[in-house]
């Protein structure tokens, strides 16, 4: 954002890490971190070293390569786009940190959204806070573990979780 660069603003404000992400070709409003990939270096268990491009990374909706592998990401390149208007670019990642405070609880232990935004699913039915609602189970708690009344594709956890107690 600083230099003027674009192309990952729908990462801002999503917690983890950058091997994370790519991991799970993770990203917001439809797109993925895949999209801005030069290339992705990995170790295997082993110790062997792959360096792989776009293609071979395999990115699709919210999944890669690396789901499906023991390889820890290392390194990655990235593509992004030169800009004149840095304010262009400031002001869209404001708007989308704003989008995601109004979304996503910062006060209570969470995951996160947690459902793929299927785009069929969204044409039948909507999106999946929207079918959760519709089903009756906004709110629903099991053990320590609840949806939220607002924002009902996301879980909150209920107390210390009994591993860290």
């Amino acid at each position: 954002m600083l230099e003027g660069l674009t192309g990952a603003e729908h990462t801002c404000g999503i917690p983890g890490t950058l091997g994370g992400l790519v991991c799970m070709n993770g990203g917001s409003q439809r797109k993925g971190i895949g999209e801005s990939i030069v290339e992705v270096t990995s170790v295997a268990v082993d110790g062997q070293l792959h360096h792989r491009d776009r293609d071979s990374c395999q990115f699709g909706y919210r999944t890669s390569v690396f789901q499906r592998s023991d390889d820890v990401i290392v390194g990655v390149r990235l593509s992004f786009e030169l800009v004149s208007d840095k304010g262009a670019v400031r002001h869209e990642m404001l708007g989308i940190l704003r989008n995601r405070r109004s979304k996503f609880p910062l006060r209570d232990a969470n995951c996160g959204s947690v459902f793929l935004s299927d785009p069929s699913m969204y044409e039948l039915h909507g999106p999946p806070g929207a079918v959760i609602d519709r089903l009756g189970l906004k709110g629903k708690q099991i053990g320590g573990l609840s949806r939220l009344l607002w924002g009902c594709d996301i879980f909150k956890i209920n107390g210390l979780p009994a591993a860290f107690r």
